[in-house]
């Protein structure tokens, strides 16, 4: 269980956050602005605690309030630091000590890059995650390669030389926001990769993608998307979601997908046919919400092994009817707050 703390909703209190880490809880800590942290006894304080629990403690920087940028430097008073956050930022300085930092694991900064060569001097040998935000295109990501020990990348929409992804031998989960110009082929490389997911940008299909490992694949909000290709090529898939993809006309599964358990699908309103429900032995939940789909085209397709079935279209009046119908049957069908919970829609 991880939980979220506001360091600057109550008084700062390192003891409580020790007792809820040796629960064993993860804790995120954040700050909203200057005045909440920078202190020599608060710093020391977080420092003392990322030293004892490492991993388990994220510190989140965000929102900064001053009328000064937020200065990186004052993280080399935290040195023991190992998963750090950035964000929800305007206006940054010194972004170069994070180099300074040796026992950083965990890295997001949701913050505009203005270095086009910060992968040059980040601890490229123990970063484990990264997440790098903004789009800037100059971002240089040739150096991706020195991070042999990476095993999750998040690239927002940074695009140069994006092909050193697939030097990542360990990688095991990828997040990207493609481009119709910038090639996918280097995930054909990536044979460790598990969590491989679309968010964002635009491109019509990923065909590139070949023989995989993939058990995890999301796509959502990619503009002009309008072709899986027979998704049966990601023979390892065990969850498949895709959304907010409103040139998506169906989805085919050629061949036995023997591991697929789950499939949503949302927002795709002109997806008018999935084609091989048979061939899912081991499916087990599907949601489906506002969709161009015939429920009475699919309701008799279904898998033995299905046993959480819920189906949506903008009609509440309709989607009582099916969902009722649903549970007659013996399904369990699911209302749409509680697939968002499930599924982290």
């Amino acid at each position: 269980m991880e939980h979220w703390i506001d360091g600057a909703a109550k008084k700062f209190d390192p003891d409580g956050i020790d007792r809820k880490i040796q629960g064993g809880a993860s804790v995120s800590l954040q700050f909203p602005g200057l005045d909440h942290y920078n202190n020599d006894t608060t710093l020391r304080q977080l420092d003392q605690l990322c030293a004892k629990h490492g991993e388990r403690l994220r510190l989140r920087f965000y929102w900064h309030d001053s009328d000064k940028p937020f200065d990186f430097k004052v993280l080399l008073k935290i040195p023991h630091l190992t998963s750090l956050c950035v964000d929800c930022m305007e206006s940054t300085e010194n972004t170069h000590a994070l180099k300074e930092l040796k026992n950083l694991r965990n890295l997001e900064l949701g913050i505009e890059l203005k270095e086009p060569e910060i992968l040059k001097f980040l601890n490229s040998r123990d970063l484990t995650s990264l997440m790098l935000g903004g789009k800037n295109k100059s971002l240089d990501l040739k150096y991706l390669g020195h991070f042999e020990g990476l095993r999750k990348l998040s690239l927002g929409g940074h695009q140069k030389n994006i092909e050193a992804v697939g030097e990542l031998a360990k990688l095991e989960s990828l997040s990207l926001v493609p481009t119709g110009k910038a090639p996918v082929s280097f995930v054909n490389h990536l044979k460790r990769l598990r969590h491989l997911e679309f968010v964002g940008g635009s491109k019509e299909n990923i065909d590139e993608i070949e023989v995989n490992a993939i058990e995890h694949l999301e796509i959502h909000f990619v503009r002009g998307f309008n072709d899986v290709g027979d998704a049966s090529r990601f023979h390892h898939l065990k969850q498949l979601h895709i959304s907010d993809n409103i040139r998506l006309a169906g989805i085919r599964f050629g061949k036995e997908l023997p591991f697929l358990e789950v499939i949503t699908i949302k927002n795709c309103k002109t997806l008018g046919f999935i084609e091989g429900f048979e061939k899912l032995p081991s499916l087990k939940h599907v949601w489906i919400w506002r969709t161009n789909l015939d429920f009475n085209n699919i309701n008799h397709k279904l898998p033995a092994s299905l046993k959480n079935f819920s189906f949506f279209t903008s009609s509440k009046k309709e989607n009582d009817r099916i969902n009722s119908e649903l549970r007659m049957k013996g399904y369990n069908a699911y209302s749409a707050k509680e697939a968002l919970s499930i599924f982290h829609l």
